[in-house]
C-alpha cells in the first residue's frame, strides 16, 4: 500500500509509472490531493464520486444495492470482505447504485450454501470498480477529520496529467467551510 499527497510538490511525476510494482494497479485520488494506491478488482473502467465509509461487518450485498450510495464510492472498514458471495434473496434493490468500492482485501472465495455467484464476478457484471489492498483505516480517519471528498478511482492507462487535471477539478468543486 502507498499513499502521498499531489499537493505536496505538483512538479514531482505522479506515481503511475510505479503503479505496477507489486500487482498495484489502481489509485485512489482525493480532492484534496491525498492518494492511495491499491489493486484492481471488479469491472474494468473508473469510478468518480463522494468517497465515504460504511462500518457494518456484515452486510455489503445489501450495501452494494441501497439507493442512498448513488454517486457515490463507498469504503468498507471490515478487513475481508465478499467471503459469502452474493445470492439473491438479500438483493435491496433492481441493482447496486453506488459507483466504486474500496475494500481491505475481497475474498476470492464465495463460501455459503446460498451464494449464486462472487462478489467479483456480481461487481463485473453491474460495471462496478473495486479498489483492493488499500489501507482502509487510514483513509477513514481521514474521511472523519476532513469528511467525505470527491474521489477517482483510477486504473490503468489513465494518465498522470488525466489524474492531476481531476484532483484540480475535483478540489474546485469543494464545498465551502461551514460558518458554524
Amino acid at each position: 500500500m502507498a499513499t502521498g499527497n499531489l499537493n505536496q510538490n505538483p512538479a514531482v511525476e505522479f506515481p503511475p509509472q510505479e503503479i505496477h510494482a507489486a500487482g498495484m494497479n489502481a489509485i485512489l485520488a482525493l480532492e484534496d490531493g491525498t492518494w492511495y494506491r491499491g489493486v484492481a478488482a471488479g469491472a474494468t473502467g473508473e469510478a468518480h464520486g463522494e468517497v465515504v465509509f460504511n462500518t457494518s461487518m456484515t452486510g455489503y450485498q445489501e450495501v452494494l444495492t441501497d439507493p442512498s450510495y448513488a454517486g457515490q464510492i463507498v469504503t468498507m472498514t471490515y478487513p475481508m470482505i465478499g467471503n459469502t458471495g452474493i445470492n439473491l434473496e438479500d438483493i435491496e434493490s433492481r441493482k447496486p447504485f453506488l459507483e466504486g468500492f474500496i475494500v481491505r482485501q475481497m475474498s476470492p472465495i464465495a463460501s455459503n450454501w446460498r451464494t449464486t455467484q462472487s462478489l467479483d464476478d456480481y461487481l463485473i457484471a453491474n460495471r462496478i470498480p473495486v479498489i483492493s489492498d488499500i489501507d482502509t483505516r487510514a483513509l477513514v480517519r481521514l474521511t472523519r477529520v476532513r469528511g467525505a471528498m470527491k474521489g477517482l478511482d483510477g486504473r490503468p492507462g489513465i494518465s498522470a496529467s488525466d489524474i492531476w487535471n481531476v484532483v484540480n477539478y475535483m478540489h474546485t468543486l469543494r464545498r465551502p467551510a461551514s460558518t458554524n
